[in-house]
């Protein structure tokens, strides 16, 4: 297939906890909110690159877990051309936030 971009490089799944304050050392808060969504630079530019009216293939690595495979198939739903994509064993990198209501205020 041929495509407008190929995007190599890093992807990974975001889980993003929407937290009420910065929490202070040792303390346990709870999340109010919770965002789950494909990410990594590269896998993000694909996924731009196919928003804009363009066509996109990504080549990295995602891992034979649920968030592997949920993040696979959010690329495909999203037209980018995934036949480069390589699953393997390891797990699928994550990325954890938290987001607090005045950003980076603590």
């Amino acid at each position: 297939m041929v495509v407008d971009v190929l995007c190599v490089g890093h992807a990974c799944y975001d889980l993003a906890f929407f937290v009420p304050h910065h929490p202070a050392p040792d303390e346990k808060i709870f999340s109010k909110e919770l965002v789950l969504a494909g990410g990594g630079p590269a896998a993000n530019a694909a996924v731009a690159v196919c928003r804009l009216g363009g066509t996109a293939s990504f080549l990295g690595y995602l891992g034979k877990d649920p968030f592997g495979e949920r993040h696979a198939r959010e690329l495909e739903e999203e037209g980018v051309e995934t036949s480069l994509l390589v699953h393997g064993e390891a797990p699928t990198p994550l990325a954890v936030s938290l987001v607090k209501p005045l950003g980076g205020q603590p």
